[in-house]
């Protein structure tokens, strides 16, 4: 009886170790950081692009846009026709009697610019959200 006591006992601590390691593996990280970090802003990076919801369609020569962008820095949807604004592509401005006040019903996306004199504790960076 005393060795049938004594394999369940090391059977409880191989289990038990093997659920440590695992539950242990899931809530750590073993992410690390290669290179440094950059004092570049985002709105310094050359050719810098926001997300901005897009769809391309075959035979179009530029993606549609999917969401109201007048808030926003157009050189961060990507892309510039040579014929039309990007309002020509924006197809929640095909909606009949869609009054301005009435967009928000789409994505809105925002921009935030950096200001000149910036507060240290603010980010110094600009950046869009959808």
């Amino acid at each position: 009886m005393l060795s049938c006591g004594y394999v369940m006992y090391l059977l409880l601590i191989s289990v038990s170790h093997f659920l440590y390691g695992f539950i242990k593996d899931i809530f750590t990280s073993t992410y690390e950081p290669d290179g440094e970090a950059s004092t570049q802003g985002f709105s310094e990076v050359n050719g810098i692009k926001g997300y901005i919801p897009q769809a391309k369609i075959p035979g179009y020569p530029f993606p549609v846009l999917l969401c109201h962008t007048s808030g926003i820095n157009k050189e961060l949807i990507g892309w510039k026709s040579p014929r039309h604004s990007h309002k020509y592509y924006n197809v929640i401005l095909d909606v009949p009697g869609l009054e301005e006040s009435e967009l928000t019903q789409f994505a809105i996306t925002k921009q935030w610019a950096p200001s000149k004199t910036h507060a240290p504790s603010e980010p110094a960076a600009n950046f869009c959200m959808t």
